[in-house]
């Protein structure tokens, strides 16, 4: 027992001599200052001596059915799945829009929603989404219609009361 005890004072002794020492040497911390940058020159750009590429611009494609069936038909409708012709709308689903505000112009009413990850839109009666078609922009709500397994569901975004 009294050797237990002597090994815990004298750990004890050590890490308070380790202390004191660590802590004698330590400096006071220094301000860093950032350099100062040097100032720079316009640059005028020399003209290229080759003119740019044009963007290349990918071929038209043809699904060719083959005797398939055709995976863009809906198996229940028979219609093909409409695709949007708004490339902002790509790839945005109607449960992620959140309304911030309804304005009218002469061209008609127009719905501004903000998408989950912040990006604001502006939406037209009949624009395509991915998951449904806008069909009404009322004055304080939109009215969207969703097709699940051949059934049509409306589907109500109302202008949250914070919003105008």
């Amino acid at each position: 027992m009294k050797k237990i005890v002597y090994w815990l004072i004298m750990g004890f002794v050590i890490l308070a001599i380790i202390l004191q020492i660590g802590c004698e040497k330590s400096s006071p911390p220094q301000v860093m200052r950032p350099t100062p940058r040097p100032r720079e020159t316009p640059v005028e750009p020399t003209p290229s001596p080759v003119p740019p590429s044009p963007i290349p611009t990918a071929p038209a494609y043809a699904y060719d059915v083959r005797g398939r069936r055709d995976p863009f038909v809906s198996l229940i409708t028979g219609e093909k799945h409409p695709l949007t012709t708004n490339p902002q709308l790509s790839g945005v689903e109607v449960l992620s829009l959140t309304l911030t505000g309804i304005v009218v112009d002469r061209s008609g009413p127009l719905a501004l929603v903000k998408t989950a990850d912040g990006k604001p839109l502006t939406l037209r009666e009949g624009d395509q989404l991915v998951d449904a078609r806008l069909v009404t922009i009322g004055e304080e709500a939109l009215v969207f219609e969703r097709q699940i397994f051949g059934e049509v569901h409306r589907l109500i975004l109302k202008l949250s009361k914070g919003e105008s």
